[in-house]
């Protein structure tokens, strides 16, 4: 809209407005609240490049390969169901954040490892890993998504994870419930 098409208020739509305004005074400056800021997310460090670093990540074993938009899920014993339909929902705050764009396949392992290993350490309990749905690789097969499965079914310190919203990435990405630091 421009200024040539800003509507114009009759007499009658002034008068009202007038009417409904008597007696409103604008709010004084020490009648108003001050909003807090939201909390930033926590960064995890820039992750250093490991050559031959040790792996918990197994890449043994075959599975059938997810497409791009399938959802995948998995859970260890033990994990309680109210806990993990809040991981599904994605309810549970998310305290570390990794991007798998544009890694490949060895940079994406040594980043996941690196990634659960400062979130272990720093006592964090959920995380997401953006790994994509593979629709920038020649046959549009999601690669990352994949490894991604197989390495996070593997890790010692995984109690469960599963595809996240929507609004998180969807197919795209996991939230990945760990262990507790003992």
């Amino acid at each position: 809209m421009t200024k040539k098409d800003k509507p114009t208020l009759s007499d009658q739509d002034k008068r009202l407005f007038k009417e409904a305004m008597e007696g409103i005074s604008p709010l004084k400056s020490q009648n108003r609240t001050k909003q807090d800021k939201p909390k930033r997310k926590p960064k995890l460090k820039k992750q250093p490049q490991f050559k031959d670093a040790p792996t918990y990540l197994d890449q043994s074993g075959y599975e059938e390969p997810f497409s791009g938009d399938e959802t995948m899920s998995h859970v260890r014993d033990g994990v309680h169901k109210r806990l993990l339909k809040q991981l599904k929902r994605g309810q549970l705050p998310i305290e570390a954040r990794l991007d798998l764009h544009g890694h490949t396949v060895d940079q994406a392992e040594q980043a996941i490892i690196h990634m659960i290993n400062e979130a272990l350490e720093d006592g964090l309990r959920c995380v997401i890993i953006v790994h994509g749905k593979g629709y920038s690789t020649p046959n549009q097969a999601p690669v990352l998504k994949n490894k991604v499965n197989l390495w996070l079914k593997n890790h010692p310190n995984i109690l469960a994870f599963t595809s996240a919203q929507p609004s998180d990435g969807g197919a795209g990405a996991v939230y990945v419930l760990l262990k507790r630091k003992k």
